[in-house]
């Protein structure tokens, strides 16, 4: 009998080692067995003690369990070797793979299970206590799979929502099979797949990624019901979604580019902060940087030759290539602009500022001309006012001379 006891001890030890890291009362109550009426016998697998073996059976720890005596810590690294059951609901063995085949399991069977990891540490060592439970043990509680952080260290080891920082981890019941998928190696991740073709790939009917905070604000990214739309909407509290963002899968290529150089519209390499492939219509003011301390370098322009360049440029009247026949435009080709006034930073390129200020300039020297007729004009007309003066006092002299005859 003593010798059982002994035998009991050293098991009920080594699983307290092995599977919960603390000491377990008798090993009878852990997996309620011994001190069960009518109590099945089943062989426990060799267990591997010291370098030996114990082929101890069921009934020997039952008849050894009766004792209820606290047993001595084993200081000493143990193994299992077969599978095993911990719980309440192992009266009977079951639930196992193949019983011939199957080594290494370990069965927790009970109506709240869980493995508690209960850090000894202290002062300046991670003292953090963790849990892995399954399912709520309350009544119509919800079935899940969850990693609990249960704080600091207390004595009973069981979750305290009081001193616990979170439930970081959960995975409730039904999930579809691949709901998580890390890939070993690459560790690209798959949510909905088993094969993700990129570091994150997810495979839904409406594959969303939702983005909200604790004031109300949402970020949903692809939220259209239309699976040729890329969009993002941003939905505040009790405000109606907006849409900052819309991509039809039938866009052309390169619609919108961001390059080192800038934004591109239909130009993969632009060439300036803003390069538009194509018209562009602005539905409002368009004001162009004009600021004398954005500008330097300044010299007078010299108008009476740029009227002169302005009186032989041809204007003409065309049309875009990709413009539709019956489209008509006014005005010079750019290499006959920068042939004249040698404006711009491109030949290929009229700068509307720089049409404005031929514009300005040119239109300055007409008025001087225009004004340097006027006075030659005003002189003119005094001129003649003096003539017509002296040429009426002529005529009155002539005049009264003929009437004194």
């Amino acid at each position: 009998m003593q010798q059982r006891a002994k035998q009991y001890e050293n098991v009920q030890w080594l699983l307290s080692l092995v599977l919960l890291g603390a000491a377990v009362p008798a090993l009878g109550q852990a997996i309620a067995l011994g001190d069960a009426p009518g109590a099945v016998a089943v062989p426990i697998a060799p267990v591997e003690v010291d370098g030996g073996v114990d082929n101890t059976s069921m009934d020997e720890v039952s008849e050894a369990a009766a004792l209820n005596s606290p047993a001595p810590p084993i200081s000493n690294d143990a193994a299992l070797v077969d599978d095993y059951c911990i719980g309440g609901g192992c009266l009977t063995i079951g639930g196992f793979p193949d019983a011939s085949t199957s080594t290494g399991y370990l069965k927790l069977k009970g109506t709240d299970t869980a493995i508690i990891f209960s850090d000894a540490n202290t002062t300046n060592f991670p003292s953090r206590d963790w849990q892995i439970t399954a399912n709520d043990g309350s009544p119509l509680g919800e079935n899940f799979f969850a990693i609990y952080d249960n704080g600091s260290s207390n004595d009973s080891g069981a979750f305290n929502a009081a001193e616990a920082g979170s439930v970081p981890f959960r995975i409730d019941e039904a999930a579809p099979t691949d709901a998580l998928r890390i890939i070993g190696g690459s560790g690209d991740i798959g949510l909905g797949t088993a094969t993700p073709a990129d570091a994150l790939e997810i495979l839904d009917g409406k594959p969303t990624i939702r983005l909200s905070d604790s004031s109300g604000v949402e970020w949903a990214i692809n939220d259209s019901a239309n699976r040729d739309v890329f969009d993002l909407v941003s939905t505040a509290l009790g405000s109606d979604p907006v849409r900052h963002l819309f991509i039809s899968r039938n866009s052309p290529a390169d619609r919108l580019v961001l390059q080192p150089e800038g934004v591109g519209i239909g130009r993969f390499a632009p060439e300036a902060p803003l390069d538009v492939e194509g018209d562009a219509i602005v539905r409002g003011d368009l004001s162009v940087l004009s600021s004398r301390d954005a500008k330097t370098d300044f010299s007078d322009a010299a108008s009476e030759e740029l009227l002169k360049h302005l009186a032989q440029l041809p204007i003409l009247s065309w049309r875009y290539k990709h413009e539709e026949t019956g489209i008509r435009h006014l005005g010079p080709v750019a290499q006959d602009f920068y042939s004249a006034f040698g404006l711009g930073a491109q030949a290929d390129f009229v700068s509307p500022m720089d049409g404005v200020g031929v514009a300005l300039a040119t239109i300055q020297a007409l008025d001087r001309r225009g004004r340097r007729m006027a006075d030659a004009l005003a002189q003119k007309e005094a001129r003649i006012s003096q003539l017509e003066e002296r040429l009426a006092a002529l005529e009155a002299i002539i005049g009264a001379g003929r009437s004194s005859e």
